[in-house]
């Protein structure tokens, strides 16, 4: 069990949104003194972390085939979740809800045979999957209802919701004895664009 290695699996968003996000997590990051946003890239996660032999684990990724997702997907505006959370919920009139649902369950369902600790709580998964965009950690109400002026500036014309798009899966390792203030390596990544058929 010494040389299991930890790992999660993300969809990552197109460049423009991830810019835009990222300048946003940077500023909510200086206010909370909470970076640990920033060591990630811009991501909806669709399996959460595990452990499992990594030879394994890149092996199986290299094998998936995901349906395309060509539409967009619309995400609410900066939404606190409690109790110090604030994150981009992916909204479930949309479209691209259900895919993003198809791949969380089939990725959980594909990878179930190698993973010798599972992380993700079971009340996280399945038909409680929330697919969002994490902007910040530490946020608590408090800060959230005082500075609503700063979080509507996220959008443009002070929409009530926003779109991102989908662009790849990647899997994610942690660094060994990882902390929070260490940056995730990004090791394979599939574009989705490219991708056909289905598991």
């Amino acid at each position: 069990m010494s040389n299991l290695e930890r790992f999660a699996i993300f969809a990552i968003v197109d460049l423009h949104s991830a810019n835009r996000i990222k300048s946003f997590q940077m500023q909510l990051a200086k206010l909370t003194s909470n970076y640990v946003a920033l060591n990630f890239p811009v991501h909806i996660t669709l399996k959460g972390r595990f452990w499992a032999y990594e030879n394994f684990v890149i092996e199986s990724f290299k094998r998936i085939k995901l349906t395309p997702l060509t539409e967009k997907v619309e995400v609410s505006k900066p939404t606190h979740i409690r109790p110090s959370l604030l994150w981009l919920e992916v909204l479930k009139s949309c479209n691209s809800y259900k895919l993003l649902s198809d791949y969380h369950y089939l990725l959980d369902t594909y990878f179930k045979s190698i993973v010798q600790i599972e992380e993700m709580p079971v009340e996280h998964k399945f038909l409680n999957f929330r697919p969002h965009i994490t902007l910040g950690w530490d946020v608590p109400y408090c800060f959230y209802s005082k500075n609503t002026g700063f979080i509507d500036k996220f959008y443009v014309n002070n929409n009530e919701k926003d779109y991102v798009k989908v662009v790849s899966i990647c899997l994610a390792k942690y660094p060994k004895n990882w902390r929070s203030h260490l940056p995730i390596n990004m090791i394979y990544t599939i574009p989705l664009s490219k991708s056909k058929g289905s598991f």
